[in-house]
């Protein structure tokens, strides 16, 4: 059953963000609602679905494959979270919107593959919920663009398998990784937060 994994691993690939990283030239932010964004509940709501995930995964596959595993399956679509730095606070929660569009297209497969866990279309729920909160807390909420239909069948398609291994490996990896993003995002929202939304400092050399 490992070696069964090991054909589902590859190299993570890189999805650039529909945003400009640098955020507005005038380095100006819009002040947090009166809601805290990175105190709000959905965050933990939506972390729940990965409560005790590793024992659950390694029970289902009997130890048989370690949970750290899951960080190395590909998926062509997987979101990347806010870095600590060198991102405006408007660039950070663009890319949180755009990310939560894809999991939650990612999270159908999981869905597909677990239909008896109630937990995840909560999930799905909560992650349009914290999308909306998000933008609520944008300066330009406007420029914010849900996925069309071709490119969310196009993700689903390209994690689908013949192998039911696979789906199901792959389906935990999109656990695995949602639980990363959110936190990073959550981390970096509440520095953004304490920090009044300024920019990271951005060194610059001139030759």
């Amino acid at each position: 059953m490992a070696a069964l994994l090991q054909s589902a691993l590859g190299a993570p690939t890189e999805v650039l963000p529909t945003e400009s990283l640098a955020g507005d030239p005038s380095g100006e932010e819009v002040e947090s609602t009166s809601e805290s964004l990175s105190s709000s509940d959905l965050w933990g709501l939506i972390l729940s679905v990965t409560n005790n995930h590793s024992e659950e995964f390694e029970a289902e596959f009997n130890n048989q494959v370690k949970y750290h595993m899951l960080e190395d399956i590909k998926i062509p679509s997987l979101p990347m979270s806010c870095p600590i730095s060198n991102f405006s606070k408007e660039a950070c929660l663009n890319r949180l919107v755009n990310g939560l569009f894809v999991y939650n297209v990612l999270l159908k497969h999981v869905e597909k593959e677990y239909p008896n866990n109630y937990k995840i279309s909560e999930t799905r729920a909560n992650c349009g919920q914290l999308v909306n909160l998000i933008k609520r807390n944008m300066k330009h909420p406007e420029r914010v663009i849900e996925l069309p239909s071709s490119q969310e069948e196009q993700i689903l398609q390209d994690i689908n398998s013949p192998d039911t291994f696979q789906r199901k490996t792959t389906a935990h990896s999109i656990l695995f990784h949602l639980r990363n993003f959110l936190l990073q995002g959550k981390r970096v929202i509440r520095k953004r937060e304490n920090t009044r939304g300024h920019l990271a400092p951005i060194f610059r050399f001139s030759y």
